[in-house]
């Protein structure tokens, strides 16, 4: 009998506790407001480290928008914490947010908790919300 313990049954409790799966949380957002039917959305869910980052992504995607003046997006798991959501209407399709001559953006765009900021993006805790483990938060952000 300890034979078979230390054999079979042993080696397979320690896999299980290595191999079992990660906690996650899954993030829905609904972006409203959308005033054209043109081009695409892109959303950003970010960690505090990556929000000044234009270019990181953490988890997201892009969203051709349809006929409606709205669309959902549902995040693949995410470990549970602190994450901003940023999103905006590429309304031309190029992939990117385009500004003005003033630096003043020309496409919508949008923060989690509908946070806005006075010159540039809001702080990361005015935009933070907390995913849950094991669990689905919903938000919505107005454009």
């Amino acid at each position: 009998m300890r034979l078979f313990l230390i054999c079979f049954i042993i080696p397979w409790m320690g896999w299980l506790t290595i191999h079992l799966p990660e906690p996650a949380g899954y993030l829905q957002v609904e972006v409203a407001g959308l005033k054209n039917h043109t081009g695409q959305v892109l959303i950003a869910i970010v960690t505090e480290d990556q929000y000044q980052d234009d270019q990181a992504v953490g988890f997201g995607g892009r969203i051709p928008v349809s006929q409606s003046n709205q669309i959902v997006f549902l995040s693949t798991g995410i470990q549970p914490g602190a994450y901003a959501v940023k999103v905006f209407h590429d309304v031309n399709s190029n992939g990117q947010l385009d500004f003005n001559l003033l630096g003043i953006p020309r496409e919508p765009y949008g923060f989690s908790n509908n946070a806005r900021g006075r010159f540039g993006p809001p702080d990361f805790k005015d935009a933070a919300v907390q995913i849950p483990e094991n669990d689905t938060l919903r938000i919505r952000i107005d454009l």
